[in-house]
């Protein structure tokens, strides 16, 4: 049995010493053309996936790079507007502490505008001086030291956005609205009814 071949097909013991081929071809010919076909699409194929990934890896920085420039323009605008909020609200408590506002609201109203003014401010001189990765870390951070403040402050930041876009769409009708015909009224003219 060890010099015959089996009825699968695979090679006998003979085939194996003999560097045979079921069949009777050869190894060292007929093998090798296999073998180097094979080798060469594994080749074709790994090129093709290095080629890809690289592809992938600097489409991604493109779009990594054109993402961060837009959020340092966006920051920018951010904290320009929160010191000009900042600015107001400074305002409001100046006003509240002037001479002819001598009560105890006026007082502690103005007391808490300028502790506002100044964490609005604090804020903004924040995202003056902080660069978008640096803030992406700083979240992170609180997110793990706060999870339940973090996840809480998403919630929240969804339902606005949420009604946000929801406001923004019902003026979008197609159709005009018509107010409903009044009780007892059919295309403005009275119905009775018996009773």
């Amino acid at each position: 049995m060890a010099n015959m071949k089996q009825a699968d097909g695979k090679w006998t013991e003979a085939e194996k010493a003999g560097n045979q081929r079921p069949g009777g071809g050869s190894t060292a010919a007929g093998g090798a053309d296999k073998g180097s076909s094979v080798g060469t699409g594994t080749a074709a194929a790994r090129s093709i996936y290095d080629q890809a990934k690289e592809t992938a890896g600097q489409a991604y920085e493109v779009a990594a790079d054109k993402a961060t420039t837009k959020l340092e323009e966006t920051k920018t605008d951010i904290s320009g507007g929160l010191a000009s909020v900042a600015g107001s609200v400074r305002q409001v408590s100046d006003n509240l502490r002037g001479p002819e506002m001598q009560d105890h609201i006026s007082q502690f109203t103005a007391r808490y505008s300028e502790l506002a003014a100044k964490k609005i401010e604090n804020a903004a001189g924040y995202l003056e001086r902080t660069n978008v990765r640096e803030m992406y870390t700083d979240l992170e951070n609180f997110a793990r030291r706060n999870p339940a403040v973090y996840i809480g402050g998403a919630f929240a930041l969804g339902l606005i956005a949420a009604r946000f876009l929801k406001s923004g769409t019902e003026g979008l009708s197609d159709q005009p609205a018509t107010p409903p015909a009044p009780r007892g009224h059919i295309d403005g003219q009275a119905v009775i009814s018996p009773v």
